[in-house]
C-alpha cells in the first residue's frame, strides 16, 4: 500500500519484481519516463527556413530520418547541409555555441563525431565545402557491398562515440549475394531482406546508447525512387530496400523535381526551386510542404550553394506581424527601415541578423 510520501508507481519501482528485471537487463531500462536516460529533444537544422519550419526545427535528433525522391531533387544537398550544421553544434547539449564559444551546457563544446557511408561513390569535396561541411572533421567510408556498409553503420551507432551517421543511399546498397551471383540470375527481395534486418539492428543500437550513456545517435539515410512494372492503378513509385526504413523513421521527407532558372547568355542554371513534403513526422506536424531555392551560379548578390530564402522570411514575418509597415516605412525586430527592400538586403548581407530573425520567427510560429 502506498504511503503519503510515495505513490503506487514509486512502490512498484521499488518492488522485488522490478529489482529482478533491473538486475537482469540493467537499471536504466525500467525508470520513470521523466527520469529516462534519453537526451533532450533536439533538431539538426538543414538551413532553408521553410524546410526547417515544416520539420519542426530540423531533422529529428536521436532517431532515424529518411529523405527520398527522384534523382536530382536535393537529397544529398539536404544531408550535406545538415552535416555541416551539426558540425557546428555541441554534441553534449545539441545547441550552437555563441560568439564567446559558450553553449547551453555551460561547458567547453563537445565536438561531434560524424560518419558518412558514401554508397553511391559520388562524393564531391568542393560541392560539400560549398555547403558548409568540413571534410577534416568527417569519417568517410566507401563500402563495396551492402552488408559491409550496414555492419560498419551499426558499429558506429553502438560505439557511443559517433553522434551522427549518414547512409547515401539505400538504393545503391548491393547485397554480397548479388555480386557473387551472375548478373542474369534473379534474386527476389534480397536487398529488402538485408536492409530490413539492418534497420532493426540500428534502432536497437540507438536505444542501447540512450540507455547506457543518455545520448542517442542520429541516423540519416537517403533513397531514390524506382518504378514498379505493370501498375495500372495507384502510384508506380517504389523505394529500394523495402518498407523497413520508412516504418522505423522518426521523420520521412519526400523531395521532388525543381524548377530551374537558366541564364540566357551562358545557358547555365542560376538557381533551382526544390520542392519537399514531410510525409511522416513523429516529433512535429506531418504533411507540411514547401519550396526552397538553391543557388547554382555566383551572382552579384549570391554565392553558389547558398540558400536564397529571404523572400520566404519576409513574407512569413509580415503574415504573423514580426515585420510591419507599408511604402517606405517598415519595422523589424524593433528597428526602422526605409522600405521593405532594406530589410531583405540586411538579411542577405548579415548572417547574425538573419539567424536572429529566423529564431524570432520560429518562436512566433511555434508558440
Amino acid at each position: 500500500m502506498a504511503t503519503k510520501s510515495s505513490s503506487r508507481l514509486d512502490d512498484y519501482l521499488a518492488s522485488d519484481i522490478v529489482k529482478k528485471v533491473k538486475k537482469k537487463h540493467g537499471a536504466n531500462l525500467v525508470r520513470k519516463a521523466t527520469d529516462a536516460r534519453i537526451a533532450k529533444d533536439y533538431r539538426i537544422p538543414v538551413g532553408p527556413f521553410m524546410m526547417d519550419y515544416c520539420m519542426g526545427g530540423g531533422l529529428a535528433g536521436g532517431g532515424s530520418n529518411i529523405i527520398w525522391g527522384h534523382k536530382s531533387t536535393g537529397k544529398t544537398v539536404i544531408c550535406t547541409k545538415a552535416v555541416g550544421n551539426f558540425q557546428k553544434m555541441c554534441a553534449s547539449c545539441f545547441s550552437f555555441p555563441n560568439d564567446a564559444g559558450k553553449c547551453e551546457c555551460k561547458k567547453p563544446p563537445r565536438e561531434p563525431i560524424i560518419a558518412y557511408m558514401n554508397a553511391e561513390g559520388s562524393w564531391d569535396s568542393a560541392w560539400a565545402a560549398m555547403h558548409g561541411l568540413n571534410e577534416a572533421k568527417l569519417i568517410m567510408s566507401k563500402p563495396e557491398f551492402a552488408e559491409q556498409a550496414l555492419d560498419i553503420t551499426e558499429a558506429h551507432l553502438r560505439s557511443g562515440e559517433v553522434d551522427l551517421v549518414v547512409i547515401d543511399s539505400i538504393a545503391f546498397l548491393t547485397p554480397a549475394k548479388e555480386i557473387e551471383e551472375s548478373t542474369g540470375k534473379a534474386l527476389q527481395a534480397e536487398q529488402a531482406r538485408v536492409v530490413g534486418r539492418a534497420i532493426r539492428k540500428f534502432n536497437a543500437a540507438i536505444n542501447y546508447c540512450g540507455n547506457r550513456w543518455g545520448r542517442r545517435p542520429t541516423l540519416i539515410y537517403t533513397n531514390q525512387l524506382r518504378h514498379k512494372l505493370g501498375v495500372m492503378f495507384g502510384s508506380p513509385d517504389t523505394q529500394p530496400g523495402g518498407f523497413a526504413p520508412g516504418f522505423a523513421a522518426s521523420m520521412e521527407v519526400r523531395t521532388s523535381g525543381g524548377k530551374y532558372l537558366m541564364d540566357e547568355v551562358t545557358g547555365q542554371p542560376i538557381h533551382v526551386d526544390m520542392k519537399f513534403k514531410i510525409e511522416k513526422n513523429k516529433v512535429s506536424n506531418a504533411k507540411m510542404e514547401g519550396v526552397w531555392r538553391l543557388m547554382l551560379t555566383d551572382t552579384e548578390t549570391r554565392v553558389k550553394g547558398e540558400v536564397a530564402d529571404e523572400e520566404d522570411l519576409i513574407e512569413t514575418g509580415a503574415r504573423v506581424g514580426l515585420i510591419t509597415g507599408s511604402g517606405s516605412a517598415w519595422e523589424c525586430l524593433g528597428e526602422k527601415y526605409r522600405g521593405k527592400s532594406k530589410v531583405t538586403e540586411r538579411l542577405m548581407k548579415e548572417r547574425e541578423f538573419k539567424l536572429q530573425y529566423q529564431e524570432a520567427l520560429l518562436r512566433v510560429l511555434t508558440a
